[in-house]
C-alpha cells in the first residue's frame, strides 16, 4: 500500500483505502477458506502453513529463522518444496 501511494497527498491516499481494505478482506477470506479445508496430505499441510506465514502472521511477529526452520521441516516431511 505504501509503495502504491508513494507521493500521494493524504486525501488522495484516503480515497484509495476503501478499495485496498476490500481487496485485503477478500484475500484474507480466501486464505481462511483454504486453511480451514482438510489437507489431503503432508504437502497440503505444508502449503497451508506457507499461506499462514505469508498472509496471516504479521511480519516480524515471529523470528524469521524460526519461520524458515518450520518451513524446512514441513518441506522435508512432505517431500516437496512449497515455494
Amino acid at each position: 500500500m505504501e509503495a502504491a501511494c508513494a507521493g500521494y497527498r493524504f486525501d488522495e491516499e484516503e480515497e484509495v483505502l476503501p478499495g485496498h481494505r476490500a481487496a485485503v478482506e477478500a484475500l484474507s477470506a480466501a486464505v481462511r477458506r483454504v486453511i480451514g479445508a482438510t489437507a489431503p496430505d503432508a504437502a497440503g499441510v505444508a502449503a497451508k502453513v506457507e499461506l499462514l506465514f505469508a498472509h496471516e502472521v504479521e511480519p516480524g511477529a515471529v523470528d524469521p529463522a524460526c519461520v524458515e526452520a518450520v518451513r524446512e521441516d514441513l518441506r522435508r516431511l512432505a517431500g516437496t518444496v512449497t515455494r
